[in-house]
């Protein structure tokens, strides 16, 4: 299976974010106290915006450039730009962290918040190499991946804001 980002891929994850956006400046254009809707559309704003793209950008910084490959018998990542390929072997797999919210958990339809649907594996092999592979793929890269490797053992980590560090 390939996964790669594409502007579709990329944008899809953004068009609730749009739709706030307009929503607020609309709310702010059409309102009779423009003070007071303003403060309020700041603070909407920067509950919503501003943390949806400070991970958007930070998930997109792991993936841009790289094309995922989910064989059988090994994940093949390769960089767009250098052409360069890095193969991890199933059997060289010693950890894989699964980074996500509770409500993604217990996969639950109402959110809070929209960074709730942001998560990434943390593929850490027997050389002690780091791997990420995040949402941006595609939204359901967790089910994906655990039918396409049921052998591997998958290490659930619950974290309130999923932030590749």
């Amino acid at each position: 299976m390939k996964l790669e980002v594409t502007k579709y891929t990329h944008f899809k994850r953004l068009w609730l974010l749009s739709f706030y956006f307009i929503l607020f400046l609309g709310f702010l254009y059409f309102s009779y106290d423009v003070k007071y809707m303003a403060i309020i559309c700041l603070l909407m704003l920067s509950f919503f915006t501003i943390p949806i793209i400070y991970i958007h950008s930070n998930y997109y910084r792991y993936v841009k450039n790289q094309i995922v490959f989910l064989e059988d018998d090994a994940i093949k990542i390769q960089l767009i730009d250098s052409g360069s390929v890095s193969i991890i072997p199933l059997e060289s797999i010693k950890i894989v962290n699964l980074h996500m919210s509770g409500t993604k958990i217990a996969k639950m339809g109402s959110k809070n918040f929209m960074f709730e649907d942001y998560f990434y594996f943390e593929i850490i092999s027997i050389d002690d190499k780091r791997f990420i592979i995040n949402s941006l793929y595609n939204n359901d890269i967790d089910d994906i991946f655990k039918k396409k490797y049921p052998s591997i053992k998958i290490e659930i980590i619950n974290i309130y804001y999923p932030l590749i560090i």
